[in-house]
């Protein structure tokens, strides 16, 4: 009795659509209403009300409205009959949450009993009830019919899906939608603070602009389901509309970072690194639009970067692939559904496709899957790197067993192999890897055990800061690889000059060397000096077919330690002589009065 029940009201439902009125009865607690409207457009946006109820331009509709971007206004019709027995409410709920400006006019018996306005653009607190999307309640009695119009103008993307409840109905629904978009952005949220703890873990930068990129994506997703506008900025309409064109620029940018520092030297070239500061730019320019520019010059300024970071992206993850760098393939897994999901969803905003359940939660589910397709591949890099480690320690205790072993039977010949070996690593904890020079570590223990020699000698100590100028342009315009042979070539023409007057050369940090002169005053530290900046502006470094010439500025120091101050305030004082020479025009010598 109960199936026939319901075959007849769905027999009555259906017919009463195809008149043109929704007839409802009792028990239809949810349903879409997309196939029951009529729509009408208003090219000018300039119609009255009045004249609308009277156009013979009314047209059916037949899945959710999608309209694309347009300048026009749209009316929307909906007839409603109470074929109940008792007085029915239902709520209406537009799920559009960025549309601009929503009219509402309810009609019964050719009288407007009711009439309502809000929108994207209006304060929040002049919304019916306290929701996202736009929700209109509708009560009326037995036998009643209810015309309900809506005028929606929107200089964003216009869709418009509706469906009508009941109140408890849409309770229940509405717990289990915000619960799943909670669930959602919390795993965002956790997501970004594991990475978080990556980076503070590893200290590589990528973990970092993969925290911004999550963050930012939690915040623009936010802003688009209504979220923003409801629980972070509800008095500030304008701030809505701007924060949605931002947050695709900083999705963007951080997403470009994230994808050069994961592969770093593994996919570079100069045409790449050309296309990363394109995209930078074109991404910063966005921004900037989307401060100061109505929202439909915006768009395409914040959509440009949006494309171009989903494809630099699928690119660079290909091209990592096909190199066989171990994460290029997870990446290029996790990437694709975000590659995916953009392009679906700009063809949704720009009418090429249907609004339907999968182009409205395309971007969702393409988020989703990257997030956790790269979680995955985070996990393994992990594992990698910690069979890595483990590997290596069971390596050092095989040699430990080993040299154990030998030592049982050739003591003698096996100590003179361990005292080399000890040399080897103490070359190696004392030298910076790339120069041969001393590294700094064993500089400022040197500095430190020299004061206190040349204190109680009283004896001159003389310090030297050198920095290559505009090192960063060689590295940016021909890549690190160039930028380290040049390093190399500067440090052995400091090594010359530094070990004829029996000095400490060491690199102190990127393209910064600092020199030890014990026993040398501050003429003779500055002679060594100029004969050190004139060596290395003279000399042309070779390096991937290209011949570099750099120059360097230089500070000199130079004092008798004594009680009253420590090495810190030498090392100060050339670090001053360095700024005063780079401030002068750089590619020259400097000490603290001169």
């Amino acid at each position: 009795m109960k199936r026939l029940t319901t075959l007849l009201l769905s027999m009555l439902i259906s017919a009463s659509a195809q008149a043109g009125v929704l007839s409802l009865a009792e028990g239809d607690d949810r349903l879409a209403l997309d196939e029951y409207v009529f729509y009408l457009e208003d090219v000018d946006a300039d119609l009255t009300f009045t004249e609308i109820r009277s156009s013979t331009a009314w047209q059916a509709n037949e899945s959710t409205f999608n309209a694309g971007y347009s300048a026009s206004a749209w009316w929307f019709r909906l007839v409603l009959d109470n074929a109940s027995e008792r007085s029915l409410e239902r709520w209406l709920e537009l799920s559009a949450p960025l549309l601009d400006s929503v009219h509402v006019y309810v009609v019964e018996a050719d009288k407007l009993v009711s009439r309502y306005r809000f929108g994207a653009l209006q304060p929040f607190e002049e919304r019916l009830l306290p929701h996202e999307n736009f929700i209109v309640p509708l009560r009326w009695e037995p036998g009643q019919r209810l015309e309900v119009y809506l005028r929606v103008q929107a200089a964003k993307s216009l869709e418009a899906p509706m469906a009508l409840y009941t109140p408890k109905a849409f309770a229940e629904y509405d717990y289990r939608r915000n619960a799943a978009k909670g669930l959602f952005l919390g795993a965002m949220l956790l997501i970004g603070l594991q990475n978080l703890l990556l980076f503070g873990s590893f200290r590589d930068r990528a973990y970092l602009f993969y925290v911004g990129f999550v963050i930012s994506m939690a915040l623009f997703l936010t802003t688009l389901t209504g979220w923003g506008f409801r629980f972070l900025w509800p008095a500030a309409p304008v701030w809505n509309e701007k924060a949605i064109l931002l947050g695709i620029c900083l999705v963007s940018g951080f997403g470009l970072a994230f994808i050069r520092n994961l592969f770093g030297p593994h996919v570079q070239s100069l045409l790449l690194t050309r296309i990363y500061r394109l995209a930078y730019g074109v991404t910063g320019f966005g921004m900037l639009v989307a401060v100061i520019a109505p929202y439909s010059l915006g768009l395409p300024f914040a959509l440009l970067p949006a494309v171009m970071a989903s494809v630099i992206g699928i690119t660079v993850g290909i091209l990592a692939w096909r190199r066989g760098v171990a994460i290029g393939k997870y990446f290029t897994l996790s990437w694709a559904p975000v590659f995916l999901g953009v392009f679906i969803v700009i063809g949704l905003k720009l009418g090429w496709l249907p609004a339907n359940v999968v182009t409205r939660n395309a971007l969702f589910a393409g988020v989703g899957l990257e997030m956790l397709l790269f979680s995955l591949a985070l996990a393994t890099r992990i594992n990698a790197e910690r069979r890595a480690r483990l590997l290596a320690q069971r390596q050092v205790l095989e040699t430990e067993r080993k040299v154990k072993e030998e030592l049982e039977e050739r003591v003698a010949q096996r100590s003179r192999e361990l005292d080399q070996l000890n040399e080897q690593l103490r070359i190696l904890s004392t030298t910076d890897e790339l120069t041969g020079l001393a590294n700094r570590r064993i500089l400022e223990s040197r500095l430190a055990e020299l004061w206190r020699d040349n204190k109680r000698k009283g004896r001159y100590l003389a310090l030297i800061f050198a920095d290559i100028d505009w090192f960063k342009a060689v590295n940016d315009t021909h890549g690190h690889a160039v930028g380290d042979a040049v390093l190399q070539g500067v440090a052995d023409r400091i090594r010359e000059v530094v070990e004829a007057l029996g000095g400490l050369a060491a690199r102190y940090g990127g393209e910064e060397f600092c020199i030890l002169l014990p026993g040398y005053g501050l003429a003779v530290a500055a002679a060594a000096a100029e004969r050190i900046r004139v060596s290395v502006g003279e000399a042309v470094y070779p390096a991937h077919g290209l011949k570099i010439g750099v120059t360097l500025s230089l500070g000199v120091a130079a004092r008798v330690p004594d009680t009253r101050a420590t090495y810190l305030s030498l090392l100060q004082q050339a670090d001053q002589a360095l700024y005063r020479a780079k401030a002068a025009g750089r590619d020259r010598v400097c000490t603290p009065d001169a």
